[in-house]
């Protein structure tokens, strides 16, 4: 597994700054997995969350934001 460590931007140190970019960073995660042919080696919630520095609790949030907005839709 790799790490990512992003020292030399203060920012990334900034609680605040990493929750308005955990998005970025799953995404970017999924893109690199997806540019080097590994999208059929299954990753785990775990290892996702590690990845990009989240709780173990953030796919179960992010999948239950998805599903209210896509109720939200489909109820106009």
């Amino acid at each position: 597994m790799s790490v990512i460590v992003m020292c030399k931007n203060p920012d990334t140190l900034d609680r605040e700054w990493c929750r308005e970019q955990v998005d970025r960073f799953a995404s970017w995660e999924i893109f690199r997995r997806t540019v080097l042919h590994e999208t059929r080696v299954p990753m785990t919630n775990a290892e996702l969350c590690d990845t990009i520095g989240v709780s173990s609790t953030y796919t179960v949030r992010l999948l239950k934001s998805i599903q209210k907005r896509l109720f939200l839709e489909d109820a106009e």
